[in-house]
């Protein structure tokens, strides 16, 4: 594998059509936040990274029997609010 590419491999047999959807945009959004140089399109685009994220998680199948999963993306949303007041916010450079 060269350093110019890397080799995205996702199963998608227990995916639906909404989530496999969700996934390509995401990692559309991804990329071009990851390459710009302009403001306005890496603020815009950090905001719709985390709205598809939590849009992903409510595509989650134990969202569809629970009524806790708002509680869920409540969580996550203070757990990384803390974390940014905090500034500390976790890097997984493997």
């Amino acid at each position: 594998m060269s350093k110019e590419n890397i080799l995205l491999e996702i199963d998608t047999s227990e995916l639906s059509p909404g989530q496999i959807r969700l996934i390509r945009t995401y990692y559309s959004t991804l990329m071009h936040v990851l390459k710009t140089d302009q403001e306005r399109g890496y603020f815009e685009g950090a905001a719709d990274l985390l709205r598809l994220t939590a849009a992903l998680i409510r595509e989650a199948p134990y969202a569809a029997f629970s009524t806790e999963s708002h509680q869920a993306l409540e969580y996550a949303l203070e757990n990384l609010q803390e974390r940014i007041q905090r500034s500390k916010i976790d890097i997984y450079d493997n």
